[in-house]
């Protein structure tokens, strides 16, 4: 902390700098002032020279291209990115998501043909592929090279690929690897640089496309750390200017207008919507919104996307109360896995819920096909992708990240599954207590426009850079109503002063809370009309007795 305090940083920052593993002024300095300059350079990817060339080399021989993603918002933006990119520079490329619910994910040998049929002699994949080893053999066969760009964890045999970008493969190991949006805005970087260095003319300004990059590394999770944080920074910044993505401020709407756009604008009002499409089996939808620039178009395509989300969450809650039955009946497993006929779609967004509140990995199967397919989600510190590959043996295919997994298996192998997954995990330590962790213990006198600034500095928050979360003790709530579906609006004091404050979800709260408490909040500044003014915002609370 002293060389952070002697670099001209206030103790409070230094903290919350030393917490994210931020322990220098130099590593602060493009912690706190990210800019585009410190973006890495996209050839430390070890095949991305090759890849350029094979792309330039398709577009002066005129060959057919092929985009092939994903149905998740980090693939739909990945496709988005590299076609409108292509469109661009007057390529027309052409672009295939699968429809997750009868296809499934990542390269089918089905489409390889239709694709091969069709003329087309590259496919660029991604956010997926590299787990695609049939396929693109099948590819290979019928004369269509493959550059796969990706970043799930890699197996252990690798696909023949004409060429692969991918974290695992550059010149340094990635410290915080990209998304796979992330992946493919570093290929249309190096695309760019490669054909200026040829005479290429007239190519687009990338940062026009740089709000779609940040959409989909927010949405898919990864650490905003590196140049992932300079993606979204600038992203965030990008969508809040006229000319931003048009299928971005279709979505936003009204937040358009408020000046700033955050992380969680992103990640929880257009990033659901765009992994609606995808788990309903329409991810055409999505992509139709972020390609069409006729403003009628981009209305109708976002109002599909709502009413789709709508149908999501609609499914999701029903699916959730079953599995919550289900688990009651399970016992004490360190991994939840718990299976119905359930919309597969959906599964992994309730097993994000279950493993949120229970504290420990979930894995959420559907047998609706005669093949059962799943998705898992894990908890801080437990690598689902490592323990689901001890069992790999017994499924049919699986895939993923350590936070994320997905899988299909045989029905009549869900029971042995269930044992043999749990038998891995005994050799790992699962904290299930929900142990809250916060940054630091803050007096109310404390709090001002100079210790809002502080906190200003830090954003975008986000994985590897949450939001900062404080602790006051033995707070007095001078009054409370009830607002919306169990939120409390409240004025909380200490030592007479007094905070506005709002607690969403009060009415679930483990215990009856009296007027004296200890409270865990996070802070934000509202603006409305020309005027400004702090609020905390309620993350938990517990009677004085019971004081964290």
């Amino acid at each position: 902390m002293k060389k952070l305090k002697n670099g001209g940083i206030s103790e409070l920052l230094a903290k919350l700098l030393i917490q994210r593993n931020i322990r220098t002024k130099v590593d602060a300095e493009l912690f706190l002032k990210p800019q585009l300059k410190n973006i890495e350079s996209p050839f430390r990817f070890v095949w991305m020279q090759k890849s350029v060339e094979r792309i330039v080399k398709a577009i002066t021989g005129k060959e057919k291209i092929a985009v092939y993603g994903d149905y998740d918002a980090d693939g739909i933006t990945a496709t988005a990115l590299l076609v409108k990119f292509f469109r661009a520079i007057d390529v027309q490329a052409d672009w295939y998501i699968p429809n997750r619910l009868s296809e499934g994910y990542g390269l089918n040998s089905n489409q390889i043909k239709k694709i091969s049929s069709d003329g087309i002699t590259l496919i660029i994949t991604v956010d997926n592929g590299i787990s695609s080893i049939e396929p693109i053999e099948l590819a290979n066969k019928l004369g269509i090279d493959v550059i796969i760009t990706d970043h799930h964890t890699k197996p252990d045999k690798m696909p023949s690929a004409y060429s692969i970008v991918h974290p695992d493969y550059a010149a340094d190991k990635e410290e915080f690897p990209p998304s796979g949006a992330g992946v493919a805005f570093n290929l249309i970087i190096a695309l760019r640089s490669y054909m200026r260095s040829i005479g290429f003319s007239n190519l687009p300004n990338l940062k026009q496309y740089i709000d779609i990059a940040a959409l989909g590394t927010i949405a898919d999770i990864v650490p905003l750390v590196g140049t992932n944080r300079i993606i979204v920074k600038y992203g965030l910044e990008q969508a809040a200017q006229k000319n931003s993505s048009k299928a971005i401020s279709a979505m936003l709407n009204s937040k358009k207008n408020r000046g700033e756009i955050s992380t969680k604008d992103i990640g929880f009002i257009v990033a659901p919507r765009i992994n609606a499409a995808g788990r309903m089996g329409a991810a055409e939808v999505a992509m139709k919104l972020f390609l069409s620039e006729n403003d009628n178009e981009i209305c109708q395509y976002s109002k599909e996307l709502n009413a789709l989300n709508t149908k999501r969450q609609k499914l999701q809650s029903e699916i959730l109360n079953e599995t919550e039955e289900k688990i009651s009946k399970l016992g004490n497993t360190k991994i939840i896995v718990a299976w119905g006929n359930w919309h597969k779609g959906i599964v992994g967004i309730v097993a994000g819920r279950i493993a949120e509140k229970y504290a420990r990995p979930a894995i959420v199967i559907s047998t609706s096909d005669k093949i059962a397919t799943g998705s898992g989600r894990s908890i801080r510190n437990v690598n689902l992708f490592e323990l689901i590959s001890k069992t790999g043996h017994m499924l049919k295919h699986f895939g993923g990240h350590p936070q994320a997994v997905g899988l299909s298996i045989e029905k009549s192998k869900l029971d042995k599954f269930t044992y043999k997954i749990n038998e891995a995990a005994d050799s790992i330590a699962i904290d299930q207590t929900g142990q809250i962790l916060y940054d630091d213990e803050i007096d109310f006198n404390q709090i001002n426009n100079e210790f809002y600034s502080i906190i200003d500095t830090m954003k975008p928050f986000g994985n590897a850079n949450p939001e900062p979360l404080f602790c006051s003790k033995n707070i007095v709530i001078e009054e409370r109503r009830i607002v919306g579906n169990g939120h409390w609006k409240m004025r909380v004091s200490q030592d007479g002063r007094i905070f506005p404050a709002i607690y969403f979800n009060a009415e679930n709260n483990k215990e009856e809370i009296g007027r004296h408490a200890d409270i865990l909040w996070k802070i934000k500044k509202n603006r409305w009309a020309g005027y400004e003014n702090l609020e905390l915002c309620i993350e938990g609370m517990r009677n004085v007795k019971n004081s964290y």
